[in-house]
């Protein structure tokens, strides 16, 4: 068994437990009185909203938890090579499946076909266990997750997805979480929470948008609660660049706790901007998502581009 421990010079004094299904490593943690789920997440993940993931991956029921109660939390995990490692085996005690040694050496920026140098040391993200919602997709996932939407391939790729667009609500998901070192809270006291600092991707180029390819879907004010009704107009305005990154956040927004309505707003504008761009992979994605919150929606014709209904039929053929 090859050697696996924290990364990061954690300061979590607990077991570092490999169990078969369970990539990189994990800790036991027990709850103390009044310690939440939430309380965890930010001492181990530094992302208070992903309690979720401790949930799901403990398949616990909803509701509060109980002092005493013992947790298996994800963490990161590294390995020295020695010499006959080899990527498959190293996939295999790491992350529990030999087929994704390729990926592994990518994750480290390693050639996967050249071989493996004794002494350097391997990483292996935590991998924590999320549980698909109601029209969510692999690229909601990626954005609540990892450094944006466009990782849904990678989670694609790690789940062994043929067809990451036709999954349904309730599949079970291994997610390989951003490297965060733990956190030891100051305080157990109740207080506010403090948004953790996310990393800022380095933005990826666009083609500058042709307008007359996706049509303003209203042209009068729209009812909608203020932060979506600014990313509509940044939209109709033409500033179509704020609006993606607007309708990109309100979309987890919106899943979270919007309406109906708001939802599909948001799908259809998001659908919309990346059609401006020229971007039909992600303009697939958030339709396809659309059409799952709202089966019966189509565009209409006397307002809608041929480029959109062109792109978004397509998609719906794949």
């Amino acid at each position: 068994m090859t050697r696996i421990g924290l990364v990061r010079r954690a300061l979590i004094l607990a077991i570092l437990l490999a169990p078969a299904g369970v990539w990189g490593g994990e800790v036991v943690h027990r709850l103390t009185q009044g310690e939440t789920l939430e309380d965890v997440a930010q001492r181990y993940w530094g992302e208070r909203d992903w309690a979720v993931l401790l949930r799901t991956h403990n398949r616990l029921p909803a509701g509060p938890v109980a002092a005493g109660l013992k947790l298996r939390v994800p963490v990161p995990s590294d390995h020295v090579v020695r010499p006959g490692d080899t990527w498959p085996s190293l996939a295999e005690a790491m992350i529990d499946d030999p087929a994704l040694g390729p990926l592994l050496a990518e994750l480290n920026d390693l050639d996967p076909d050249k071989p493996l140098q004794p002494g350097r040391e391997i990483h292996a993200p935590a991998i924590a266990t999320y549980r698909l919602g109601r029209g969510e997709s692999l690229a909601a996932v990626a954005r609540r997750f990892l450094s944006g939407t466009g990782d849904w391939k990678l989670l694609a790729r790690v789940n062994h997805l043929g067809n990451p667009h036709s999954l349904r609500a309730g599949t079970e998901l291994r997610v390989p979480l951003r490297p965060k070192a733990p956190q030891e809270p100051a305080d157990r006291r109740p207080t506010a929470p403090v948004a953790a600092a996310k990393p800022n991707p380095m933005p990826r180029p666009r083609p500058r948008p042709r307008p007359d390819m996706a049509t303003p879907l209203e042209t009068e004010p729209i009812p909608l609660q203020e932060p979506i009704r600014e990313a509509v107009n940044a939209y109709l305005d033409g500033r179509y660049e704020e609006a993606l990154e607007q309708l990109e956040n309100l979309r987890t927004e919106t899943e979270v706790s919007g309406s109906h309505k708001d939802q599909v707003t948001v799908l259809e504008y998001l659908t919309l901007a990346h059609v401006a761009f020229d971007d039909e992979t992600e303009a697939c994605e958030a339709y396809v998502a659309l059409r799952t919150a709202e089966p019966e929606h189509r565009w209409d014709p006397d307002r809608i581009s041929p480029k959109v209904i062109r792109i978004t039929s397509l998609c719906q053929a794949r």
